[in-house]
Parts: structure tokens; C-alpha cells; sequence
């Protein structure tokens, strides 16, 4: 099952973002629906156990490699939806 949930961040220079954060069962077959579902200019946090998510969605569905950012002990990647 996905799980999929966002969070309102204020940036050091007072700007807001929206984050969102994945959970997943199984790493297949989920992009389609993270794509639809994450506007374009979210922040995205892809937990290592995801990887291939996260390098599918670089490749074939419009997001682009920001970083890495540590969320519960494990360094996650940070996407950025751009189309």
C-alpha cells in the first residue's frame, strides 16, 4: 500500500514549501500514482528501502534530484516535481 502524506515547511528565508513524504509496501508499481498525486513544486522525501521509486521518478515521471535530507536515522532522497 502507498501512503503518501504532506507537511508545510517554512524555509530559512521565511518562504513556505509543501513536503511530501512516501510509504510504501513493495517498491514496484506505484510512480503512475506518486506522479499524480504530487503537484508540481513539492518536495518529495524517498526513504533508501524505495530507491528504484525514486530513480524511476527522475527518469520517466518529471522530477528532478534536489538532495538528501535525514528523516528518522536514514538519509532519504529529496525530489522536486518540475513538470
Amino acid at each position: 500500500m502507498l501512503h503518501i502524506w504532506f507537511e508545510r515547511l517554512i524555509a530559512d528565508d521565511g518562504s513556505e514549501r509543501v513536503f511530501a513524504h512516501i510509504a510504501a509496501d513493495r517498491v514496484f508499481g506505484y510512480a503512475a500514482e506518486i506522479k499524480a498525486t504530487i503537484p508540481k513544486g513539492v518536495l518529495v522525501s524517498v526513504p533508501p528501502k524505495l530507491k528504484p521509486i525514486d530513480e524511476w521518478l527522475v527518469r520517466k515521471c518529471g522530477f528532478k534530484r534536489i538532495g538528501t535530507v535525514e528523516l528518522d536515522g536514514e538519509e532519504n532522497a529529496v525530489l522536486e516535481k518540475v513538470e
